[in-house]
């Protein structure tokens, strides 16, 4: 499980998380749980079959895959087995991220949908299969999923916390050198100028003082990194 305040970076973390498993030869499948829609009585693999994306919801001018009628084969794929790591795992892992965002019906509150999404989760996915599944969750947060039967004591919590101003610092410093040695190579609109790190000490100082610069950070990163034109046109 994977926990933190809004805006503390756990959504990314799972695109870099889901970049990485591929990488190592695994399958990310990452849902957005706003996405599912859940019924009484329809199975969490059906619900999560149909909350999949299959582009960039941000990118209209970019066309989607078009989407398979069964996504999971009937489940089968849940079935396969490859060495990880000297363990048999399945090569497919499940990144559902933002439990806080689960759709609420007007007749129950968020805990009995999220209790129920739970439950249903842990009985297919996670209880008496020969092939283990990997299943992250993540989200805000939560006495309803910290209190739910879902979450063992042996169960994994990575919770991410606020930058101290010398992780920020860092972090500017990372973005101005990825900027001006790491382009890449033939992709237009990747060769930004070069970033002057200094120019965020202000910032980071405002930060060690305990001021709120969420808005300020974000607003100097884009100044500093995109070109003129896709500003003006954002805006």
């Amino acid at each position: 499980m994977i926990q933190g305040v809004a805006g503390s970076g756990k959504s990314a973390f799972t695109q870099w998380l889901s970049a990485e498993l591929v990488r190592q030869g695994l399958r990310p499948i990452r849902v957005l749980l706003r996405h599912i829609r859940l019924e009484r009585n329809r199975p969490v693999s059906e619900a999560l079959a149909e909350a999949l994306r299959y582009g960039d919801d941000s990118r209209h001018d970019l066309l989607a895959y078009p989407p398979p009628d069964d996504p999971f084969n009937g489940n089968a794929i849940f079935k396969e087995s490859v060495r990880f790591r000297g363990a048999d795992i399945c090569p497919y892992v499940l990144i559902l991220d933002r439990w806080d965002e689960i759709s609420i019906s007007v007749s129950e509150g968020f805990k009995i949908r999220l209790n129920r999404m739970l439950e249903q989760l842990r009985g297919e996915f996670l209880s008496n299969r020969v092939v283990p599944i990997r299943v992250i969750l993540t989200g805000r947060p939560s006495a309803e999923v910290a209190d739910s039967p879902f979450l063992f004591k042996t169960t994994p919590i990575l919770t991410l916390r606020p930058f101290s101003s010398t992780d920020l610092g860092t972090f500017f410093s990372n973005v101005a050198n990825a900027v001006s040695t790491r382009p890449l190579p033939d992709v237009e609109g990747t060769h930004w100028p070069p970033i002057d790190a200094a120019r965020f000490e202000p910032i980071v100082q405002q930060y060690a003082e305990g001021e709120s610069v969420e808005l300020e950070i974000l607003g100097l990163l884009t100044d500093a990194i995109m070109p003129d034109d896709f500003v003006r046109k954002s805006s």
